[in-house]
């Protein structure tokens, strides 16, 4: 297990590729020297510590290796965990992936980690239609992420200053991005990185401007990683703590489900809910003579009902609910009790989401 710091746990039985929480502090793509709260074996079911934090994947090991104080642990972060609400239900992980879809993080993504005084401004022309922009000096925005190059997308303009730009801890200089008209989309491009490595970009607002500048603004619009591999989406199984389930659900085997079971019911009223960050989640069940029809809500609204009929089994049969903006989001399966005409019961399966 994982605990504080403070305990002085020693890490022997560590393993890279483990899953773990880290503090709720902790807003980047890496965790450096984290305080480690539970570990989480993948593909395990242990459940998660009562407590909000990143949920992340131990990359590596640096120092003397024996204590999370003396060592620096170096984790990939890959998504947000709740705590429990006041009934006391079990903790529910929220997935981050590390690369957003083209590669492409916009100026409120909780990746990007602000210190100093930034202001959000609308703006049509930006990406995503807003932007940030600050001109204290010593204000700073950060971004860490896997891949072999990163673009920093800004914009120019009558008020905008100098800002200064490190790409994993290296100056890369200062660049003026006064220009005597507005220009939106500029940007600024930085390559050559070992794409299977973990690398941090960071931008600096230095408060310096040109004669010509009116004022020493630094906007910041999105980042773009080309060339980073991204991640196939994360499955969360059937008996996943994080599936929160009411009713007496049965775990079942199945030839062909993702991991071998399903958790399956007929009973009126069952639910299964699950809870997710991104704009997308697919619901993985199956298909058969005996299963009836399941409803679907979505955030507490109802969005279809899916008749599960089949007049021979059928297995990984992947429901998908997309376009539902930016999270967090709530899915939930609930049995009806019902069926129809040719099928012999109402069973309803969980076999995944994604």
């Amino acid at each position: 297990m994982f605990v504080d710091r403070t305990s002085r746990l020693i890490l022997r039985q560590l393993r890279l590729d483990q899953l773990m929480i880290v503090t709720s502090e902790t807003r980047t793509g890496i965790v450096t020297t984290p305080t480690l709260h539970n570990q989480e074996p993948g593909g395990g079911s242990v459940g998660i510590r009562r407590r909000p934090g990143w949920f992340a994947r131990l990359r590596k090991l640096i120092g003397p290796q024996l204590m999370v104080g003396l060592g620096i642990a170096t984790a990939v972060v890959l998504g947000w965990t709740q705590a429990p609400d006041a009934h006391g239900q079990q903790a529910t992980l929220t997935p981050t992936p590390l690369v957003r879809p083209g590669g492409r993080f916009e100026e409120t993504d909780l990746l990007l980690l602000y210190s100093g005084s930034w202001t959000q401004m609308a703006d049509q022309r930006a990406s995503g239609g807003v932007y940030r922009r600050s001109n204290v000096q010593g204000s700073q925005v950060q971004l860490t992420f896997p891949g072999p190059n990163v673009k920093w997308i800004t914009s120019r303009g009558p008020d905008r200053g100098i800002a200064r730009v490190w790409v994993d801890n290296e100056d890369k200089g200062t660049f003026d991005l006064y220009s005597p008209g507005e220009e939106f989309g500029f940007s600024r491009e930085w390559g050559g990185m070992n794409g299977e490595t973990i690398h941090t970009i960071r931008v600096e607002v230095t408060g310096q401007r040109n004669g010509a500048a009116q004022n020493a603004y630094v906007d910041i619009d999105s980042f773009t990683i080309v060339g980073a591999y991204v991640a196939e989406p994360m499955r969360f199984e059937n008996t996943d703590p994080t599936i929160l389930y009411g009713g007496a659900w049965q775990v079942l085997p199945v030839n062909g489900a993702s991991q071998g079971t399903v958790h399956r019911i007929n009973t009126s009223g069952a639910t299964a809910q699950f809870n997710f960050n991104n704009g997308t989640v697919q619901w993985m069940t199956t298909k058969g003579p005996n299963r009836g029809i399941a409803r679907i809500l979505i955030d507490n609204k109802f969005y279809e009902v899916q008749d599960l009929y089949a007049p021979s089994e059928q297995a990984a049969q992947v429901f998908a609910y997309q376009s539902l903006g930016e999270g967090p989001h709530q899915i939930r399966i609930e049995v009806t009790g019902t069926r129809s005409g040719p099928a012999t019961d109402s069973f309803v399966d969980i076999d995944a989401f994604i």
